[in-house]
């Protein structure tokens, strides 16, 4: 065989081990977090279900969340104005003015969903940043242009990601807007309902991992890869080992009526979301959604300007519950005679086939009727969104 030939074919073998496999050049180094999980013998776990939890650092100055925010923006000349909210990825998630505007002073208000009515932050967003342009509106020329961040505060039970581990035990995750801590951002502003700085606060690095309601603590650091073995253990608390050590079943707005029994049963329900939006009759509408029920009756709900449940529920007849379900459910009921600009505290009650009673809450409401008066002197301007963050 002629050399020339041999160098051919040898060109020729090498070009397909280098290229013959593109969907399969994707290794698992490739993955921003992967984990391993193992028992303590070194069998892999499958099958095991997992959430991954990132959360906010030095908030603790007296937050409290609504499920929206609203931001504020004026206009000093008749002028076309676009603003739009963005992903840290620069997507747009969501066109909230895209109109001609004369000038004054106004707010729009966003409830943390996409264009499809979809929670922005599945997949695990929880900052964005939104930017006003005002343009001409002959010319199109831009007039002013600013952005700012805002914040989605994420429930504890709202994780980035889901999933499960494969039969080698291993779990991937390749999206980086579920760490919003790798994109170093600054630190961002607490805002409360009326537009007052409460505090500065940070994203922080370190995530909630959960196997099956069992739950550990790990830094997200690396932009390229982020990898934990984990040992299934829970009857080990050796921290070192890294074993996963078994989490309380709760809920951050849950309290028993009947807590002084010596075994309380357990809530029919699991809560996924408890929250209100207001109507533009200025109704306001408390809604829930259950991930699970299990031999649960119905729901009552209760209003109070005061900060203690009252004897008396809003609705005259209980609202009827799916019973036992693993399927998710959505319920809502509409408060009629709630005022604009003032404090209300909701509570919503669960009850099970035995009439055993599990009170989530409060949740605060509170609602303007009316935008507020233009400013002294108009100038084209952005305002930081407030509440900020937000549920």
């Amino acid at each position: 065989m002629r050399s020339g030939t041999k160098a051919l074919i040898i060109l020729f073998i090498v070009f397909l081990v280098l290229f013959g496999c593109s969907d399969c050049s994707k290794s698992e180094s490739d993955d921003l977090l992967s984990i391993k999980v193992t028992d303590v013998n070194g069998k892999p776990m499958s099958g095991l279900d997992v959430k991954v939890y990132n959360r906010l650092s030095n908030l603790d100055c007296g937050y409290q969340g609504r499920p929206y925010t609203t931001i504020s923006y004026s206009v000093n000349m008749e002028s076309h104005v676009s603003l739009i909210i963005y992903n840290l990825q620069n997507d747009p998630i969501r066109i909230l003015i895209d109109e001609n505007m004369e000038a004054g002073y106004y707010q729009a208000a966003w409830d943390g969903k996409n264009e499809n009515g979809e929670k922005a932050n599945i997949g695990g967003t929880n900052v964005f940043w939104y930017e006003a342009i005002y343009s001409d509106i002959e010319s199109r020329e831009i007039i002013f242009q600013d952005s700012k961040y805002m914040c989605m505060h994420l429930l504890s039970e709202e994780a980035s990601s889901i999933g499960r581990t494969d039969e080698n035990g291993k779990f991937k995750f390749d999206n980086k807007l579920a760490f919003p801590n790798l994109f170093n951002l600054d630190s961002l502003s607490a805002i409360d309902e009326d537009g007052n700085l409460l505090c500065k606060f940070s994203i922080s690095d370190t995530v909630k991992i959960s196997l099956n309601g069992y739950s550990c603590n790990r830094r997200i650091t690396s932009l390229s890869h982020n990898h934990f073995d984990i040992i299934w253990d829970p009857s080990d608390d050796d921290d070192d080992k890294r074993i996963i050590e078994r989490g309380e079943i709760s809920h951050p707005y849950f309290q028993a009526k009947n807590a002084g029994k010596d075994d309380p049963p357990p809530p029919p329900v699991t809560l996924a979301s408890f929250d209100y939006s207001v109507t533009a009759e200025n109704f306001v509408s408390i809604n829930w959604e259950t991930l699970s029920e299990t031999n649960a009756l119905g729901f009552n709900v209760y209003r109070s300007v005061e900060q203690s449940i009252p004897e008396n529920s809003l609705n005259y007849v209980m609202i009827p519950a799916t019973g036992t379900s693993s399927q998710s459910a959505v319920y809502n009921l509409l408060d009629t005679d709630a005022q604009p600009e003032t404090t209300y505290y909701y509570w919503l009650e669960a009850l099970d086939n035995d009439i055993a009673s599990f009170v989530f809450g409060p949740i605060t409401v509170y609602f303007e009727n009316e935008i507020p008066p233009p400013l002294p002197s108009l100038q084209n301007k952005l305002f930081q969104n407030y509440p900020n963050p937000f549920n």
